[in-house]
């Protein structure tokens, strides 16, 4: 009994055995047959959605079965669906719902030196269903197209990889907004005629319909007086503006002021309410700086980072502007930074490119600055032998208690008052923050381990005569973006009365505040960089001698309202600027012994302008109007007195002109002399 017992059990576990096989089998099978079909699936919906053609082109044979982007070069099915059900990153939005609409560019073609460097804008409207994001699972960006993801003769300096030029600026761009894509592209050393071809994409999901676009680029050697500098250029943006007749019409109806009256820097809020007396609803409403009013780089100098771009205040579509109906255009302006009387000038446009007819408006713009008085004479008479002096150069300001002054440095340093008491040390790469008490007026400077409250002045200072301070709470990005937050000499941190601003200011020996002059590029001819430095020392040398513009809290500003100095990392980008004032150590311009106001600017059209035709006042003998035949066709770039810093630069590379021949031309009746 006892082995028939066994006999039976074993029968049961045999059994029971082949029919847990029998099921484990069924399962296997179930799931094989399962990923069979989830594939059967995604691949059909995979060639379905490769079939969608784009606005240019329809896309081949290959790319029809593989519409997902990856970077990779994949024939292959995607995977954002699992046995035939989209995954969670994969869920929201199908690919059909990312779709674009061609807005705006830099150029409809570029023309390039060989060598040279042209950062290109592209703008899209989002046409589609899905939020179009820069980071994350589907982030958007441009690939390089026919053939996708190949690379590039055109890499330009910060591509994100080599065949992916850059990402979309905005963190997010809704269905109806725009979206701009921005990047470098440097020209291959040989020359010919070439286009490029880019692709806008939803990183893993998908190319995004209607966003493939083409850049036409020649690639020649310009002739002498062609360009102002070859090194780098940055493209305007360009619109393809029409107007149907009548179809488009409008009346100014309604401007928040006549006029602007504005300190230098303040940001201004202008309103214009626009009746429709046309024919066509405006479904889209935006603002644009006409082009003959934009700077080089395509910029206004009314630019706000709130605009859309840097020559579009704003763009909208929220409700559409029937005719008959008020159309409202809100936006903001920044004063520029230099003293003066300006006018703003903006142009209505509907429907992304329809200009309209009665859509135009200027506005006079008279900006102050932070001068107590002022100088009429632009000169000051016998200085020729004095020290070195020491510049003290406005970097930015605080206007509210809630912002912070956070810096370090690279050697051990101090802080002091203005009377050089001593009120703290730090090693080096020790930071401190600073904030300041507007209505106690008193500082708090704090870090790991102290903690003051101090009245008065701030003054930051290095052990070591050749520290370098980096102020971590500023971003002055260069268009690589590298921040030129780094200066030599002192930090001071000084509470102006009259503006009730609390000014970052850097505090260094002239020379060492040359090396730090962002006027011109490193690869320009020795003897205008020369002339460029001797012209920035004896403007410098002419407001510190005269501390007028700013009330004497400091020399200058490091804008282009002064002379653009971004301080020790342009020295090192700029290594032949240092070179240059190294070799012209104290020379400054001189009329009839006196240190005189040398200005500067960007290009004429052919002939710089005299003084009093510019800034009013009298005439000043040095500064009288010469021909500038480099300039000759150009639009005018600045205000035209002075030196022309593009016909200096024709002069110095294809005259062969020294840099003493050069000032003297520009500057009438002077001599470079040197005062220390």
């Amino acid at each position: 009994m006892f082995a028939g017992a066994l006999s039976l059990r074993a029968y049961r576990l045999k059994r029971e055995a082949g029919l847990f096989k029998g099921t484990l089998l069924s399962i296997v099978v179930s799931f094989f047959i399962l990923i069979f079909l989830s594939f059967i699936i995604n691949l059909a919906e995979n060639y379905y959605y490769g079939q969608q053609p784009t606005d240019d082109s329809r896309q081949t044979t290959k790319e029809q079965k593989n519409n997902d982007v990856s970077g990779k070069d994949s024939d292959f099915l995607s995977f954002n669906r699992l046995f035939g059900i989209k995954t969670a990153y994969a869920a929201t939005f199908s690919r059909l719902d990312y779709k674009a609409s061609f807005f705006v560019n830099s150029s409809d073609k570029l023309s390039l030196e060989p060598g040279s460097e042209a950062t290109y804008r592209v703008g899209f409207k989002n046409t589609g269903k899905a939020d179009w994001y820069n980071n994350g699972t589907n982030f958007v960006s441009v690939y390089t197209y026919n053939p996708k993801y190949r690379k590039s003769s055109f890499r330009g300096n910060g591509w994100y990889k080599y065949n992916q030029p850059a990402k979309m600026k905005e963190s997010k761009v809704a269905p109806g907004q725009l979206g701009y894509i921005e990047f470098k592209l440097k020209a291959p050393a040989t020359e010919g005629s070439y286009t490029e071809t880019f692709y806008l994409a939803a990183e893993d999901k998908a190319w995004i319909e209607g966003g493939q676009f083409n850049i036409p680029i020649i690639v020649k050697t310009k002739k002498a007086g062609n360009s102002t500098q070859p090194a780098s250029q940055i493209i305007n943006y360009q619109l393809p503006i029409t107007n149907a007749a009548a179809n488009f019409q409008a009346l100014l109806m309604i401007k928040n002021t006549d006029k602007v009256q504005a300190k230098a820097g303040d940001i201004v809020d202008l309103r214009f309410g626009f009746k429709n007396t046309g024919k066509i609803d405006w479904d889209i409403r935006s603002i644009l700086v006409p082009d003959e009013e934009l700077k080089d780089d395509g910029t206004s100098i009314f630019y706000t980072p709130t605009w859309t771009s840097g020559h579009q205040p704003m763009a909208n579509g929220v409700t559409a502007t029937k005719p008959g109906e008020i159309g409202y255009v809100d936006f903001k302006i920044k004063a520029p930074e230099a003293a003066g009387i300006y006018s703003a000038k903006f142009k209505l446009i509907a429907n992304y490119n329809q200009t309209v007819e009665g859509g135009e408006v200027d506005i006079p713009v008279y900006v102050t600055d932070e001068t107590a008085g002022s100088d009429q004479s632009g000169r000051v008479q016998n200085v020729l032998n004095m020290s070195e002096p020491a510049m003290e150069i406005g970097l930015s300001y605080m206007e509210t208690s809630n912002e912070a002054v956070e810096l370090t440095s690279d050697q051990a340093y101090q802080l002091i008052d203005k009377n050089n008491n001593f009120l703290a040390s730090f090693s080096a790469y020790e930071s401190a923050r600073i904030t300041y008490n507007f209505s106690s007026k008193i500082f708090s400077v704090q870090n790991a381990r102290l903690a003051l409250q101090i009245t008065g002045e701030l003054r930051f200072k290095g052990i070591n005569e050749n520290t370098v301070f980096t102020i971590l709470s500023m971003s002055r990005l260069t268009s690589d973006g590298i921040n030129d937050n780094k200066y030599r000499g002192e930090i001071i941190l000084r509470y102006a009365d009259t503006t009730q601003r609390l000014w970052t200011i850097n505090r260094l020996p002239m020379e060492h505040y040359l090396w730090g002059i962002a006027e011109t590029s490193n690869i320009s001819p020795i003897e205008y960089i020369k002339s460029i430095i001797v012209a920035s020392r004896t403007y410098a040398l002419y407001h510190y001698l005269n501390p007028y513009k700013y009330n004497g809290y400091f020399t200058m500003k490091a804008t282009t309202a002064d002379q653009l100095y971004r301080g020790y990392n342009s020295e090192l980008r700029r290594s032949r600027v240092k070179q240059a004032a190294e070799e012209t150590r104290g020379q400054v311009i001189t009329y009839s012994s006196d240190i005189v106001v040398t200005p500067y600017f960007g290009h004429s059209d052919g002939k710089t302008r005299g003084w009093s035709s510019v800034f009013g006042g009298k005439d000043k003998a040095w500064l009288v109007p010469v021909s500038a035949p480099y300039d000759a066709g150009l639009s005018m770039f600045g205000h035209g007195v002075g030196m022309s810093a593009n016909d200096a630069y024709g002069h110095a590379k294809d005259d062969l002109w020294g840099y003493v021949k050069i000032l003297k031309y520009y500057y009438s009746g002077i001599e470079v002399s040197r005062v220390y």
